[in-house]
């Protein structure tokens, strides 16, 4: 990282794009990646911009918007769906002009689509791409568009047992001869997770032990989580099933995926022993489930511009756009049984927006923190007038004090204040808190012990609730913090 943000910051930027992009894999595999315009693959968008290479700068967009709607990291995502659509237009490509980029195109907009559950739309552009896909892009590409267009046939219902796996083995046997090693991994957990469904354990043991030695050499984070759930579903409430349940946990609890969280708990539910596991990792009864949701955008947010405690309304508009994500952020937090929420106009719009049947709760100590002089400023300025104020891979230091703001101690004060009156008005609730990127970071800090640094933490998305478990026994914890 230290050579790129050196060719970064000192204009070198046709070495920067050749770096990051060469490296682009490795970053996606490991999760060294952020959101926004910190994120390698939109500084990647922007040297190839300063570059005049306009090619080169939709790839990097297309690069970009591919891994952030897979991890459904969608945080401003439509800015930059937008410019690849823009690049796109201006580069008049087609099936026929830059064939393979526009290929990738169309696939990243499948993904997105995937990502926030429009699947017959998802369906509708991988079906356009598959259509002719020989004289539309290279093998790899297609390879993975049909990857993604057969799991979407899979979560829409569209195909039987029967059908998957007779897909599935023709698509493995062709990357098999083809040696697409991801394409081998990811049929294999496929039909391994297809035959788990039947309770054909043998047949899915074997597609899982068929890849034993190829999934640790590709290394890719997630196909692991998948992998070591999958052998504990097979092996049940053994060692062996014990061991592979705890390595599912640490790959998940390691790449922060809470829906995929939810999806392991569903999974092993009925398995005394796995969920006797679940309560030792993530705590047991005696403990408070809160989804901690960010408001929706207002204008500031969509151009960048720090807002602090100014009491803004949505862009009216962009919430008319994003129905479908808003009604995927309802799914999440359907089971949400108490509301409480910020008192300022955005918070509360939002929480009127996901919760319209339910009574929100205001409480003051839920307000954005006072960014001071920092307020309506645009965050490039700041970046640029104050560079102690961010850490090196791009994210805010929270612990900075903007000036005439809310100090860092200040913040986490009342945060903590909350937190400790939460957990002893309610038990055995879910908890839904309508609130502010700064009201989470703080809330981050304190479960996570981040007293010294937020380098890793990143800005929360706006479709992505952070939900938590917070134990009871916390209550002593908060007030050692509040003490400080």
């Amino acid at each position: 990282m230290y050579v790129l943000n050196y060719c970064f910051d000192n204009k070198r930027y046709s070495e920067f794009v050749s770096i990051s992009k060469n490296l682009r894999y490795f970053f996606y595999t490991r999760q060294i990646w952020t959101t926004g315009d910190d994120c390698i693959h939109i500084k990647r968008a922007f040297a190839a911009n300063q570059l005049g290479d306009r090619l080169e700068e939709l790839e990097a967009y297309i690069y970009y918007l591919n891994i952030a709607s897979k991890y459904k990291q969608l945080d401003n995502i439509d800015i930059y769906l937008e410019k690849a659509y823009r690049l796109c237009e201006e580069l008049n490509c087609s099936k026929t002009n830059y064939a393979e980029t526009y290929f990738r195109y169309k696939h990243t907009l499948g993904l997105y689509y995937y990502s926030v559950k429009n699947l017959d739309k998802a369906l509708s552009v991988w079906d356009e791409i598959l259509e002719d896909p020989i004289s539309s892009s290279n093998n790899h590409d297609v390879a993975a568009a049909k990857r993604w267009h057969l799991k979407c046939l899979i979560n829409n219902k569209r195909i039987d047992f029967s059908e998957i796996t007779q897909k599935c083995k023709k698509y493995l046997g062709d990357a098999k001869e083809q040696n697409f090693e991801r394409e081998i991994v990811d049929y294999s957990l496929v039909l391994a997770d297809e035959y788990l469904k039947q309770k054909d354990y043998e047949n899915a043991l074997q597609y899982l032990s068929d890849i034993d030695t190829l999934i640790v050499t590709i290394n890719d984070h997630l196909y692991l989580a998948k992998y070591h759930l999958l052998y504990a579903l097979a092996y049940g409430e053994t060692t062996d099933g014990q061991f592979h349940l705890r390595k599912a946990i640490e790959f998940y609890k390691e790449l922060n995926l809470e829906s995929e969280i939810a999806i392991l708990k569903s999974r092993i539910s009925d398995n005394k022993v796995f969920k006797e596991i679940l309560n030792e990792v993530f705590g047991g009864d005696e403990e408070l489930k809160i989804m901690f949701i960010r408001h929706l955008p207002t204008p500031n947010n969509l151009s960048n511009v720090f807002i602090g405690r100014i009491d803004l309304d949505l862009d009216k508009a962009y919430v008319a756009e994003k129905a479908i994500e808003i009604n995927a952020l309802k799914e999440k937090v359907v089971d949400c049984n108490v509301i409480y929420c910020s008192p300022l106009r955005r918070a509360r719009q939002t929480a009127a927006l996901v919760f319209p049947q339910h009574e929100v709760i205001i409480d003051d100590r839920l307000i954005e923190r006072d960014l001071g002089k920092w307020s309506n400023v645009d965050k490039f300025k700041i970046k640029q007038d104050i560079p102690e104020a961010f850490y090196d891979n791009g994210n805010l230091n929270f612990l900075y004090n903007p000036e005439d703001g809310e100090t860092f101690d200040a913040l986490i004060e009342r945060i903590s204040s909350f937190l400790k009156d939460l957990l002893s008005k309610h038990s055995h609730k879910t908890i839904a808190i309508v609130t502010h990127n700064g009201v989470i970071t703080a809330v981050k800090c304190i479960l996570n012990n981040c007293f010294e640094s937020t380098k890793d933490i990143s800005f929360q998305s706006h479709f992505e609730p952070y939900i938590v478990k917070i134990p009871k026994a916390f209550i002593n914890d908060l007030d050692k913090i509040i003490q400080k």
